[in-house]
Formats: C-alpha cells, sequence, structure tokens
C-alpha cells in the first residue's frame, strides 16, 4: 500500500522539474477559447497588441515541449482567431489598398501557420499529420475528444484556401477541408453550439 501511494511522487521526482514547470505554464496559457481571460477583454486594443506576444510565447513553450497537445490547439486558434479579427477583416472593412493587401497575404501566412499547429496537435494525440488527414484511413482514426483540433485545423486550412483563390497550390486541398469538417460533424454535431454548421456555410462559399 505504501508503495502505491509514493508512485505519484517518484514519477513527478522522474521529471525534469523544468519540463513540470513549463507544462504547468503551457496549460494556462494554451487557453484562448470561451472563458479565457482574452475572450472576456472587452477592449479589442489591448486584445489585438497582447496577442502577438502570447502567441510567440506559446511557440516558445512548444519548442520545449514536443508532446503537448493542448499548446498546439491553443496556437491553432489563436494564430487563426487572429489572423481574422486583427488582419483579414479590417483589411476587408476600408483599409487603404495597399495596406489590405499586405494584410491579407499576412493572414494567409497564419491561417497557414495555425493549420500547420492544428495538425501537429493531431499527430501527436491520434497519430494523424498533414498528410494522414488527406486520406480516409487517417480520417477514421480520429475520435470526439479531437474534434477543436480538427475544427480549428479545418478552419484555418479553409480561410488560408479563401484568401488564395488564385493558388493552385491551396485551392487543390478544398476536398481535403470539407472531408476533415464532414468528419467532425460525424463526430460531434453539436460542438460549440453549432460552430461546425457555420463553418460549412463558410467552405460551401469557396467554388469548387
Amino acid at each position: 500500500m505504501r508503495a502505491i501511494k509514493f508512485a505519484p511522487l517518484l514519477l513527478l521526482l522522474a521529471c525534469s522539474p523544468k519540463r513540470f514547470a513549463l507544462n504547468h505554464v503551457a496549460d494556462a496559457i494554451a487557453d484562448t477559447g470561451e472563458g479565457s481571460a482574452f475572450a472576456r477583454e472587452d477592449d479589442p486594443e489591448l486584445v489585438r497588441d497582447a496577442v502577438p506576444f502570447a502567441l510567440k510565447t506559446m511557440e516558445t513553450l512548444s519548442d520545449e515541449l514536443d508532446d503537448h497537445v493542448a499548446l498546439r490547439l491553443g496556437l491553432a486558434r489563436g494564430f487563426t482567431q487572429y489572423a481574422y479579427a486583427f488582419l483579414q477583416q479590417p483589411a476587408e472593412l476600408g483599409a487603404p489598398r495597399d495596406q489590405a493587401q499586405a494584410a491579407m497575404l499576412r493572414a494567409r501566412r497564419m491561417y497557414l501557420r495555425a493549420r500547420d499547429y492544428g495538425a501537429e496537435g493531431l499527430k501527436l494525440a491520434r497519430g494523424v499529420g498533414l498528410q494522414e488527414l488527406r486520406t480516409p484511413a487517417g480520417l477514421s482514426r480520429l475520435q470526439k475528444d479531437d474534434v477543436p483540433l480538427l475544427y480549428w485545423t479545418a478552419a484555418s486550412w479553409g480561410s488560408a484556401i479563401a484568401l488564395g483563390l488564385d493558388k493552385p497550390e491551396l485551392v487543390i486541398d478544398v476536398p481535403t477541408v470539407r472531408t476533415i469538417a464532414d468528419r467532425a460533424l460525424a463526430l460531434d454535431e453539436s460542438w460549440s453550439k453549432g460552430a461546425l454548421h457555420e463553418m460549412f456555410i463558410s467552405l460551401e462559399s469557396v467554388p469548387e
């Protein structure tokens, strides 16, 4: 009985103290969804100025924590939200032409960055990376717990395509994004109050 009680302590001591601390920090900072300090903040300029630092901090942590799935989810979500709210949307709402074009290009790069982090998270969780997401066999290995990663991977990927319709290497992946969204919908149709259905509306606006 005593050995059983000491087992968690021995496991903790076996871990690197630095890694243990980094994991705790990563768990806290990776939460950028509903209910987070960013989501509750009512000053958009404060969020706009703070998010880049938070994202770079998360990237630094991801370099140290090569197995932290939640951190990859936070990066996929964070880069997608930042690209839309502070780059794409302002460009669409009347920014000068040169500034708008530069912002759109930057947004597309961030969407692809978000997609890669989402795929990296799925690779860590299920062994299903970017290439496997293009195959029925890879998608079949995903489970309900993977829906948040599936959503942000598909959302960022689809957003990058929408801003790169003149890029055949992007547009060719439209069917892949739709099959990812289909898989997420099949796994948990009601996730995040119907967010998957809203994503389908956006995907349908992309030409065949």
